[in-house]
């Protein structure tokens, strides 16, 4: 099933959703937001459409993020 962001402030904003490049089946989802479901992600976060899990992408960030670009198989976030 689906699983909810959640924010610490209570407003959850995703600003962007973005397909991996490197990997199939998984979107990067930035925005403000703590966590999903159970798993604790600061403002990004890579998503499975398959398993229909989050993963933590590193320590996240610590704000908000707004946009996800990519440079060959590596990622940025703004």
């Amino acid at each position: 099933g689906s699983q909810a962001f959640s924010s610490s402030s209570g407003d959850v904003v995703v600003r962007s959703i973005t397909e991996s490049v490197s990997q199939s089946n998984t979107l990067v989802v930035a925005g403000s937001f703590a966590q999903v479901g159970n798993t604790p992600c600061r403002a990004v976060c890579s998503y499975n459409t398959q398993t229909k899990a989050c993963t933590a992408l590193g320590n996240g960030v610590q704000g908000e993020a707004a946009t996800v670009a990519y440079a060959g198989v590596s990622f940025f976030v703004d």
